[in-house]
């Protein structure tokens, strides 16, 4: 946050070296000097931004994986159940244990799902502030640099 709000105050210290139109409030800036500070204002943006898509990648990939185990759980509790011996006892606990898998599989998910849940709106709560943190100071650079800009000469 330190380089970036260094990145600005060089901004701001271009906008106010730099010569002005006559008669008028606009400011005559250099623009390669210019674009290479805004790019490396980018640059020093927080690398969290990128990580709220790879965090959302995550999730979709753990419910997946999540949906596939109690599937494949299930399956084998059916298979299971379909080499018992037909007797009616052996086949109630046989059914009973599938259904036992099969609940303990969608537990399974649905905390696997809550706890990726948890997790992508936790570190989207941290982007959301660094964004905000971030347009604080972009919002107060071009105060500064509007307020610069309205100054009187003299």
């Amino acid at each position: 946050m330190d380089q970036l709000l260094t990145l600005l105050s060089q901004l701001e210290a271009l906008a106010t070296q730099s010569g002005k139109l006559p008669f008028t409030h606009k400011l005559l800036i250099e623009e390669e000097p210019f674009l290479e500070l805004l790019e490396a204002v980018r640059v020093a943006l927080p690398p969290s931004l990128g990580e709220a898509e790879r965090i959302q990648r995550e999730r979709e990939r753990i419910l997946s994986q999540a949906r596939e185990e109690a599937q494949a759980i299930l399956e084998r509790a059916r298979e299971e159940a379909r080499h018992l011996t037909d007797e009616a006892v052996i086949a109630q606990k046989a059914e009973e244990e599938a259904r036992q898998l099969y609940r303990e599989a969608e537990e399974g998910a649905r905390r696997l799902r809550h706890s990726a849940v948890k997790y992508a709106v936790e570190v989207l709560t941290q982007v959301e502030g660094n964004l905000r943190q971030a347009q604080e100071v972009l919002k107060d650079g071009r105060r500064r640099l509007l307020g610069e800009e309205e100054k009187p000469e003299g």
